[in-house]
């Protein structure tokens, strides 16, 4: 029998700087919105860019340890997974959901210029081991 596949990957630029919650179990959650932008063209044959948003988190070491890099405007590399969080909203009482982004691995992107002519860029592999844990609780 085949299996599912549920990978993400992704380069973009940061919409504003990461944001860092924490559960009641004392768990870290970063939330960051990576805008991609994607060229085509149009019926007229003129090319034109077209951003997409997408809403990703990322836990534990990982989100407390990438926090200070992880400003508006800093193009990243992202690999991870598709995740339906799922919660009720308090007002109207109605199941609501949104699809996210869980990162698993992370890549700063044209970092701080070096004097031998290369960038400074910066990776971070969470040791992601295929579950998430849906009791962070953080939306």
């Amino acid at each position: 029998m085949a299996q599912d596949i549920n990978s993400v990957t992704l380069i973009g630029n940061l919409t504003k700087d990461m944001e860092l919650g924490y559960t009641v179990n004392g768990g870290a959650i970063g939330k960051l919105t990576i805008a991609v932008n994607r060229g085509r063209k149009d019926a007229s044959g003129n090319w034109v860019e077209e951003a997409s948003f997408f809403e990703c988190k990322l836990f534990g070491k990982m989100a407390e340890s990438m926090k200070p890099y992880l400003r508006k405007g800093q193009k990243i590399a992202v690999d991870g997974y598709l995740k339906q969080d799922r919660w009720v909203d308090q007002q109207t009482q109605q199941n609501r959901s949104k699809v996210v982004i869980g990162i698993e691995q992370l890549e700063l992107l044209g970092g701080k210029k070096e004097e031998n002519g290369g960038y400074n860029n910066s990776s971070y592999d969470n040791g992601y081991d295929g579950g998430y844990n849906d009791s962070y609780g953080y939306n």
